[in-house]
């Protein structure tokens, strides 16, 4: 079900066709709401990409956190739930304990099933919907990252027995030795591009992950303390 709901096959490759994923349309809310069209969530400064002064461009974490922020709208379940119950409340003041009464006793008003228990257990599939994308691509992620590097080592051995080869070639062989000495000279500066390119989204993915789970934990505890 959840591969289903998020069509994120081009996470890691064919970034040209990353936002032509589309997610299913979004139930209507029966309350009516100013939900903004994309929500805005926290970014941590946390990380656990393996390196201590990485940074995430934004234009790469963006794009990750929209993916995501679309395929918690495709798991929008029938009926009142825990998520037009964030919606009502993201688009108030989610740090104002007035918010979550406002927003459970106008769910309470359309659904009489709304229960905080009800929003509490609809909140948990939400989270572990998301967490079990968030494995499924950090895998897919870091394989694509290590078959790369794999290949970029195995290529660049063979580079330099060629080189050693040429070396060893009469004076007449010296034009072909120098060239590829030269590729071998700017292999690193030419591939060190796709490595870190990998870094940023899966960086993006964990990055994204933590923020939307950080911002439906913020809500769960409003709905733990204030209703």
């Amino acid at each position: 079900m959840t591969n289903q709901k998020f069509s994120w096959k081009s996470l890691f490759v064919n970034d040209q066709k990353e936002n032509e994923s589309s997610a299913k349309e979004i139930q209507d809310i029966k309350v009516e709401v100013k939900t903004p069209s994309v929500t805005t969530f926290p970014v941590s400064n946390s990380s656990n990409s393996g390196s201590n002064n990485f940074t995430v461009r934004n234009e790469v974490l963006n794009s990750i956190l929209e993916m995501y922020e679309r395929g918690f709208d495709s798991l929008n379940q029938q009926g009142y739930d825990f998520y037009e119950f964030f919606k009502a409340v993201m688009a108030t003041d989610p740090h104002n304990p007035q918010s979550y009464a406002m927003a459970y006793t106008m769910a309470s008003s359309f659904d009489k099933n709304v229960t905080k228990a009800s929003l509490l257990s609809s909140a948990d599939f939400y989270i572990k919907e998301i967490q079990k994308v968030h494995v499924k691509y950090d895998g897919e992620g870091k394989k694509i990252k290590s078959d790369l590097q794999l290949a970029q080592k195995t290529e660049k051995e063979k580079l330099q027995r060629e080189v050693t080869e040429l070396e060893n070639r009469i004076r007449s062989l010296q034009l072909e030795l120098e060239q590829k000495s030269g590729i071998l000279q700017n292999f690193d500066q030419g591939n060190t591009g796709k490595i870190e390119e990998i870094d940023q989204k899966i960086m993006a993915n964990n990055l994204s992950k933590e923020s939307i789970i950080q911002k439906i934990t913020h809500v769960v505890n409003g709905i733990n303390n204030y209703i």
